[in-house]
Parts: structure tokens; sequence; C-alpha cells
């Protein structure tokens, strides 16, 4: 069974700048349910972010929301954001569709390696 994880960022603010916290939640692989205690902290707003069913190099699950670092095909270092693409249905980092991160990362492992190394709301100075 795939594991259905989320995870909740809480923020300060409506504008969602102002970072709080995470909460998680979900169904383990061996299908028990899971929840993280909440600790609001006064929060005034919260963003879901899913897990996309990858592991980055260390084993880090990888969220949306989620800045990673990988090395093309073409032997070049990229930094991108996983997101989620409406239009292609699919998970993506950068203009990267999941079908070829699932091709990467399950199907050719030695072709592309993520690295989780930071997340769009606690770090946005990565994305700079």
């Amino acid at each position: 069974m795939r594991e259905i994880k989320f995870k909740r960022a809480f923020f300060f603010d409506e504008a969602k700048t102002k970072f709080s916290h995470f909460d998680s939640w979900g169904v383990n692989a061996d299908g028990a349910n899971f929840k993280s205690p909440s600790s609001n902290n006064f929060a005034q707003s919260f963003t879901d972010l899913q897990f996309t069913g990858l592991q980055d190099k260390n084993g880090v699950d990888i969220y949306e929301g989620d800045v990673v670092e990988y090395e093309t095909t073409e032997g070049i270092l990229r930094t991108g954001v996983v997101t989620w693409s409406s239009e292609l249905c699919c998970v993506m980092v950068g203009e990267m569709p999941y079908q070829q991160l699932y091709q990467s990362a399950f199907i050719q492992p030695s072709k592309v390696v993520f690295l989780v190394i930071g997340n769009l709301y606690q770090n946005p100075e990565l994305l700079t």
C-alpha cells in the first residue's frame, strides 16, 4: 500500500508570508492512520501539502512545497520547487513532470537524484 501523507503549513498571517509550523497526518504503508499533535500557536491560515511518494537521496520524504536540488541527465545542477500541475495532473519539480521523476527515481535511480534543501515556506531565500 502506498503511503498517503500530508503536511499542513500554518502561518501567522492571511497572506501566508509568516510561517509558524507544520503538522502532519495520513495513512502509513501498513494501513495505520497517524496524526501529529496540533500546536496551533495562534495561526491565522494554512496550506496543505501532499507527499509525492518519493524520497531524496537521504531518505527524506518529498512533499509539495519542498525545494530540491538535483542534477539533470545532462549533468546540470538545478534547484526547483515541488508543485502540483493542474494542467498535466501531476507533481512537478521546476519544469520536470512527475512521469520523468517516477522514471528517474524508481526505474533508473542513477539518472536523477534529489536532495531536499528546504521548503518554500521556511526557506524562501533558496529561490532567489
